[in-house]
């Protein structure tokens, strides 16, 4: 059965991030998503750039996450790291409280589960607004794109993600040194993440792309620093 959780996060917290349980069963009373599959929402309380980390597991049933903002903002993940565990890491986009979805991957999925909801540190985050467009280069292979390059100044390993709305984007990095890191989807086709970077003097080079020829449309490139 559903149980709700609601947790207010305040400030940076002065220990280390503690995971707060909790236990529940997904069983024929719970409602269900499109696919028929039954689940039990939980809430949580963000504040704007706050991290969280949201973990899933069961001995039951093949889980699935889905993390949705106020603003609309949705994270899923089904295997984490090819595990049949479902996790979702976010910096919080917007501040609010926002939706945990315990669910199954299919509809036959019943049983007990625990969900883990560990709360960190408000981020620093600088926001990047663009757009992919017929006016930008195109790669060889006609994926439209955008170069940012800009020095980004962290004391400890940062990450910068690309939030895709209306296509399947693709992240480039290429650090000062030369070298190159890449992702499509980290746990949704919307969202491209580069973590534990390490940090750099000089110019990063950013390139916000697709993972296929000719699509288009809005994107937020956030370069978050702790």
């Amino acid at each position: 059965m559903s149980r709700l959780l609601s947790l207010l996060l305040l400030g940076l917290l002065a220990g280390p991030a503690l995971a707060q349980p909790i236990s529940g069963t997904l069983d024929d009373a719970d409602p269900s998503r499109d696919n028929g599959a039954r689940y039990d929402a939980h809430t949580v309380t963000l504040r704007e750039n706050q991290r969280l980390t949201v973990r899933m597991t069961s001995d039951a049933f093949d889980t699935y996450l889905v993390v949705r903002g106020p603003r609309g903002e949705e994270y899923t993940n089904d295997d984490f790291e090819g595990t049949r565990v479902s996790q979702v890491e976010i910096v919080a986009p917007s501040a609010g409280t926002w939706t945990l979805w315990a669910s199954s991957y299919t509809s036959e999925g019943r049983g007990a589960y625990t969900l883990e909801t560990t709360p960190g540190a408000v981020a620093r985050v600088e926001t990047i607004e663009g757009r992919l467009d017929p006016r930008d280069e195109q790669l060889p292979k006609g994926e439209y794109f955008d170069l940012i390059e800009r020095p980004i100044r962290a004391d400890d390993p940062f990450t910068i993600e690309l939030l895709s709305y209306g296509f399947d984007g693709f992240l480039v990095v290429r650090s000062p040194s030369g070298r190159t890191y890449r992702n499509d989807d980290d746990g949704d086709a919307h969202t491209s993440r580069i973590r534990d970077l390490a940090p750099e003097p000089g110019t990063w080079k950013i390139w916000v792309t697709t993972a296929g020829a000719d699509a288009m449309g809005a994107y937020d490139l956030r370069i978050v620093t702790f």
